[in-house]
């Protein structure tokens, strides 16, 4: 994925499940953390009351990839994955953008009121 980045110049926000303020440093997210010490291009925010049932990646604004999740205590991630759906419709990429900008947005001001 860096790579890709570097390449490309992608800029990627990522809005993980879980809490900034009990978050460890050497344990669940570590992964995350080393992404963004060696790519300035890599956001990312916890959030507590996310639903992690389904994974969205939005690209350039007119693609959208969502992927339902049904079982993520599976090893593999292939075998986790349901139904999947892309659209390159603008009135649904539009949808899903808004509702990921206001969940960036909700998890920032519940990071700053701690």
């Amino acid at each position: 994925m860096k790579h890709q980045i570097d390449k490309f110049n992608i800029y990627v926000k990522l809005l993980v499940r879980g809490d900034h303020y009990n978050y460890d440093e050497n344990k669940p997210y570590t992964g995350l953390e080393s992404l963004k010490k060696y790519q300035q291009n890599i956001e990312f925010q916890f959030a507590n009351k996310l639903d992690t049932s389904m994974l969205t990646i939005i690209g350039d604004r007119d693609k959208l990839l969502t992927i339902e999740i049904q079982d993520d205590s599976e090893t593999k991630m292939v075998d986790s994955l349901g139904l999947a759906t892309y659209s390159n419709s603008e009135p649904t990429i539009m949808l899903h953008n808004s509702i990921f900008e206001t969940s960036w947005i909700q998890s920032q001001i519940g990071r700053d009121q701690k």
